[in-house]
């Protein structure tokens, strides 16, 4: 006890974690981390795990094969006591908190045009499918996208979606109450990724759209959909040898907005959560090429940022998730040993909100 002690006084011995991951998750290859009731559910590359935040005790499993992640696929999402994700054709609900996995029937595409399909999951458990017609060239006029919602056993087409104007859509994202925001672009002739228009959709019909600024419209790697409906877009992309954006932007019910970033916040590799209290937090991430221990707050309400509480140790490339109870787990990515070099972390630590 007394090494331990002089350690942690020494700054060489971290803090205590409240799980440690098992040794067959990968902390590098993370794809989620979501918490079912008492469960923290962690899924990677050729592997899972449930780790009880209770007692800490570890199960694994075996996850589906949920295709190639990348930036804009849709994160998976908690409904009661099961898992929803959905990666371009694919479809996969949990249930037994996440251990054993079921592919979910698709719905029936159209043969009328050659089609690409996009599928999201809803917070009320549902299913959103996204039709877009492929157009044959430039000169070929091309439909808006078409929009289809899962029922029990079922689907139908919500034919009023049709007026949108998205031809393009680049992600959806599920929001509380059961409806999906829709970010994209008005036309293929748009790259793919490029954001310009913003539609909510509630599962009856499509709200106005929303037009992005021309200063906000663009890549934008991390769009994320808060507890009162409100989108937030970060990391904007940038042509190569000029300034990055110091921006990020706040997308209301009724107008989008750029919101100023922190000068010290960290250009890549952070993990963003969706607090129950309808802010955003962002935590750690690379600065200067070393995971930072600094956290910071987005208030939708005040569209500003404000330093939060800082992190148990520095960490980066990591995920983070609210547990009932308030808490904030954070789960994978690298920190620094104690000769100051960058390694994985293994350990699950608490940021207390």
């Amino acid at each position: 006890m007394l090494f331990l002690s002089l350690l942690t006084a020494c700054g060489l011995q971290g803090p205590t974690p409240i799980a440690v991951l098992p040794a067959s998750v990968n902390p590098n290859t993370l794809s989620a981390a979501l918490v079912l009731g008492d469960e923290l559910v962690v899924l990677g590359e050729g592997a899972a795990a449930q780790l009880n935040l209770v007692t800490g005790a570890s199960t694994t499993s075996a996850p589906p094969d949920f295709g190639e992640w990348c930036y804009y696929s849709p994160r998976p999402l908690v409904v009661g006591e099961q898992i929803f994700t959905a990666y371009g054709l694919e479809g996969w609900g949990s249930d037994d908190l996440g251990r054993t996995w079921t592919e979910l029937p698709g719905p029936p595409t159209p043969s009328d045009l050659p089609q690409r399909r996009l599928v999201f999951p809803l917070s009320d458990g549902g299913l959103l499918t996204v039709l877009e017609a492929i157009p044959d060239d430039d000169l070929s006029p091309t439909p808006p996208a078409r929009v289809g919602r899962a029922g029990p056993g079922s689907w139908s087409m919500a034919p009023s979606f049709v007026s949108t104007g998205i031809e393009s859509v680049t992600v959806g994202l599920p929001l509380a109450g059961g409806g999906v925001a829709l970010v994209g672009a008005l036309d293929h002739g748009s790259t793919h990724a490029e954001v310009e228009v913003v539609v909510r959709f509630d599962g009856e019909g499509a709200q106005p759209p929303i037009t992005l600024p021309s200063g906000m419209k663009g890549l934008w790697r991390e769009i994320i959909a808060l507890q009162g409906g409100e989108l937030v877009f970060l990391v904007p992309e940038h042509e190569p040898g000029k300034p990055a954006p110091t921006f990020s932007a706040l997308v209301g019910a009724t107008e989008a907005m750029p919101v100023a970033l922190p000068s010290d916040a960290p250009p890549a590799q952070f993990a963003t959560v969706a607090l129950a209290d309808g802010r955003l937090l962002l935590t750690g991430g690379l600065i200067n090429g070393a995971p930072t221990a600094e956290t910071w707050l987005l208030d939708p309400k005040t569209a500003a940022w404000t330093p939060g509480p800082p992190l148990p140790r520095p960490r980066a490339g990591h995920f983070a998730a609210q547990a009932p109870d308030g808490r904030v787990l954070l789960v994978g990515g690298v920190g620094v040993d104690w000769l100051g070099r960058e390694a994985p972390l293994l350990e699950v630590d608490v940021l207390a909100m």
